[in-house]
């Protein structure tokens, strides 16, 4: 608003202000826009994910500076093939001090869409088997002697269990922003959408010795406003290290280990 103020305070024989400041708006508004455009990601071609093994230490960062141990994981992709389809195995395990817990998802190695996800939830005393069809999700979920069963319908959403493997498939450029509908299989079911925004390139250090010059990026899931702050390679777009900030101050961070 200051800069219209100005223009109309400018004396007639000042044309070229008028000019310049009218081709200022114009750019801003160009720059606003681009900023402002949202793709809504329906398909992906997976082009980056192969088989690999990576590690990252999961940790709260204490107002006091101070740091509470919360996990070591380890993100193993393998390729397999399931039931006569061509597929990655996704295998997350979360060391804890109570004990180790294990997903598995099953992906389509073209598109990532989900084929089935299995779980040993060993901290809380539960498994999950879920498969994929066509039209249907059907989920299972077994604690001690008890099994429970429900169907949904699948609506072609992403597993949002793999979110990081299906964001780093994403034509990164700064300013855009795009959306992916999620469903979270299992016990706890859910549909969402995750919301990701390219703020601009940062290198970060992961240790003394290793700087990685990645994409920021800010994304947040369902009706959240508190978005997580992630930070991908600029190569592979694999993610460096992640971010969440909790209300008072703590924050969540998620960080690879270099080895």
């Amino acid at each position: 608003m200051r800069w219209v103020t100005t223009i109309f305070n400018l004396k007639p024989f000042n044309m070229k202000y008028y000019i310049v400041i009218f081709s200022f708006l114009c750019l801003n508004h160009l720059l606003y826009s681009q900023e402002l455009k949202i793709d809504s990601i329906d398909t992906i071609k997976a082009t980056k994910v192969t088989p690999s093994i990576k590690k990252y230490i999961q940790y709260i960062e204490n107002l006091d500076g101070s740091v509470t141990f919360n996990s070591i994981l380890t993100r193993e992709i393998q390729k397999i093939n399931y039931k006569g389809d061509k597929a990655f195995l996704i295998i997350q395990k979360y060391q804890m001090s109570k004990g180790t817990d294990i997903d598995s998802s099953f992906v389509n190695a073209v598109n990532l869409k989900p084929l089935a996800y299995h779980t040993n939830i060993s901290s809380q005393g539960y498994k999950e088997i879920v498969e994929f069809s066509k039209n249907e999700i059907s989920n299972q979920i077994i604690t001690g002697d008890s099994i429970s069963n429900s169907m949904k319908s699948n609506n072609k959403s992403f597993n949002g269990v793999i979110t990081n493997d299906v964001i780093g498939e994403l034509p990164f450029e700064i300013g855009k922003v795009f959306v992916l509908n999620m469903v979270n299989p299992g016990k706890r079911y859910k549909e969402y959408t995750t919301t990701i925004k390219v703020l601009g390139i940062e290198t970060i250090a992961l240790n003394t010795t290793t700087k990685i010059k990645c994409w920021k990026l800010n994304i947040t899931s369902g009706q959240s406003n508190k978005g997580t702050t992630e930070w991908y390679s600029m190569d592979y777009q694999i993610q460096m290290k992640s971010v969440f900030k909790f209300g008072e101050g703590k924050k969540f961070i998620r960080t690879m280990i270099i080895q």
